[in-house]
């Protein structure tokens, strides 16, 4: 069973700029704890906080469009594979283009980063854990 849209429901998500704050140094919940619990990590950006909260409910409102590009991926690549058992932890904006998700397997222990590119009014996959410099056309090209 495929799981695509996973991050659907927008109500779980903070999409009100003046609700975000930082917490344990760097992070910002983009999804309530009890929920989700998915944090955007502001890492050596917390001091441009205040000008990325608009950046930062932009990457909350289309979490769910990233994770499903990112299963379509995985599917594609291994068609094999029954359900995307991974989930999104933790939010990078590397870049004012550049969001990057990193995903924690909890049935097989593993850790991996994702990366898209906002251009052209949409995102792109870029990265997918070791898979680099991936083509605008994948879904078309791919295998």
């Amino acid at each position: 069973m495929k799981s695509y849209n996973r991050y659907s429901d927008i109500n779980k998500f903070v999409t009100d700029p003046n609700e975000l704050k930082i917490v344990d140094n760097s992070y910002v919940y983009i999804s309530r704890e009890e929920d989700y619990g998915i944090a955007l990590d502001l890492d050596e950006r917390v001091s441009e906080f205040e000008m990325l909260k608009s950046q930062i409910v932009f990457v909350a409102e289309h979490i769910c469009e990233l994770d499903n590009m990112a299963q379509r991926f995985i599917y594609m690549r291994h068609p094999e594979e029954k359900e995307f058992m991974d989930t999104l932890e933790i939010v990078y904006i590397d870049d004012p283009n550049i969001v990057t998700l990193e995903y924690w397997g909890y049935h097989v222990n593993t850790q991996y980063l994702v990366e898209f590119k906002y251009e052209d009014n949409r995102f792109k996959l870029k990265s997918f854990g070791m898979v680099n410099d991936i083509p605008d056309n994948w879904e078309k090209n791919d295998k």
